[in-house]
Order: C-alpha cells, then structure tokens, then sequence
C-alpha cells in the first residue's frame, strides 16, 4: 500500500529526495485530486458570503431590527424634524425680530424707546468737551504763571479780576462759564 501524504505531514529529507528522483516535470496534476480541496473551497465561499451579508447588514442604516427610542435611552425625547444646517444659518442671520419679542419678555419693559445718540456724536462731544477744558486751563495758567490781570467791578458791587495780557487788555474767552460754590 503507498503512503498518503496529507499537508500537515513532516516531509522528511529520504522522501524529499526520492520524490526529486521520480519528479516528471511532464506529469500534470488534477485540481480535484488536491486532497479536501472541495470542502475548503465550500468553507471559503461561505465565509465570503457571510462576509457579505455582514456588510450589508452593517451598512443598512434602516433600523433592520426596529430598535425603538426608548431601547437606546431616548424615550423622554420628541419626534421633531430638525432644520437643515442652511435654515438655521439663515435663521440665525435674521435680525429683524422674527419671532416678535417685546422688551418686556426679556426684562426691559422699564427701559423708554428713546434714539441714542451715535458713536461719531458722542466722539465729536467729547472732542468739544476736551477743547474747551484745554483753553480753560491754559487761561488758568497764564493767570497763574504770569499774573497779569484787571480788575473789574460789576454793577451790584462785586470785585472780580480778569485776565488780562501784558499790556492791561482783558483776553476775552468765546464762551461763558460761571463758578458756583
């Protein structure tokens, strides 16, 4: 009886080199002779399609096993559709008050709808503001710094001084301001 060789088989070195000396290079072999190569080819292809089936299966993003929200922890969470991302962007862009709040829903119902004064107005004020205090205290300071002054009396009897420059004149400020106190 020969001997079979199955392919977890040591091959040893005598029966590798007798092999070598009956070698026919001419001799040609059946695939079907391969010993269990149906049942491997069989055993492949299911695995192949099993394969194929999972990724379908993984793929399916229908809800093939009719998982419910309350399964996955959202069943306190209402079936509502979403806006789309270019709706709520639009939506978001919208400043004309597209749901009507009034003041008085977001806490200013004691506020008067008045106008306010822009940013270029109150710039210009308190350019204004600043010029008339600069000249207010470089008069101050000559007086100070040069003490040239004129003395004025007004009609109910009060003594004022005014600056004066240095030949006697009363330097005269184009605006009017009064000291109280």
């Amino acid at each position: 009886m020969a001997k079979i060789w199955r392919s977890r088989d040591i091959i040893g070195a005598e029966d590798a080199q007798r092999w070598e000396n009956k070698a026919d290079l001419s001799h040609r072999h059946k695939v079907a002779d391969i010993d269990g190569l149906p049942e491997k080819i069989d055993e492949f292809t299911r695995s192949k399609a099993e394969k194929v089936d999972l990724t379908g299966h993984i793929n399916n993003q229908n809800n093939p096993h009719n998982v419910t929200k309350q399964q996955v922890g959202l069943g306190n969470v209402a079936n509502v559709e979403q806006a789309s991302k270019i709706d709520f962007q639009n939506h978001l862009n919208h400043r004309n008050n597209p749901h009507s709040v009034t003041k008085q829903q977001v806490g200013l119902g004691n506020v008067d709808n008045i106008r306010q004064a822009s940013y270029e107005s109150v710039e210009a004020l308190k350019r204004d503001v600043q010029e008339h205090e600069d000249r207010l205290n470089a008069i101050e300071y000559m007086f100070l710094q040069n003490d040239f002054t004129a003395p004025i009396r007004t009609e109910d009897g009060t003594e004022h001084t005014l600056l004066a420059d240095e030949n006697g004149r009363v330097i005269v400020a184009d605006w009017k301001y009064r000291l109280e106190g």
